[in-house]
């Protein structure tokens, strides 16, 4: 693995406005089919659809690489499902740390791919 200088390097999002409308349609629907019980991995494809939409760009603003996020559908209800048992045996408050936990779990997943020069 090369060791670049990434100094001076910023993260930058070109998520548009036409993926989040069409992103929360399906969230509103898969959660009133669901009964609510989808928006325990929401979380963590909010996430991820925000990580895949962010590139490294260096200070001449020309895209040298991106992020990266590889979680799967079993692995955010597997570990949803642990959040979801945490907040009901906790009468809720364990929601405020499923919040955190869900954004580091995603972030551990993501991965900084550069583009060859």
């Amino acid at each position: 693995m090369k060791n670049e200088n990434l100094s001076g390097t910023r993260l930058k999002s070109d998520i548009s406005m036409l993926d989040i409308v069409g992103n929360i349609i399906v969230w509103v629907l898969l959660s009133v089919v669901t009964f609510g019980l989808a928006m325990f991995v929401f979380l963590y494809f909010y996430n991820k659809m925000v990580i895949n939409h962010t590139f490294v760009v260096d200070k001449e603003d020309n895209k040298i690489g991106k992020l990266s996020c590889d979680i799967g559908v079993g692995q955010a209800i597997g570990h949803g499902f642990i959040w979801f048992v945490i907040t009901i045996v906790t009468f809720g408050f364990g929601i405020f740390f499923y919040m955190y936990k869900a954004n580091a779990y995603v972030m551990s997943q993501t991965k900084v791919e550069m583009y060859d020069k």
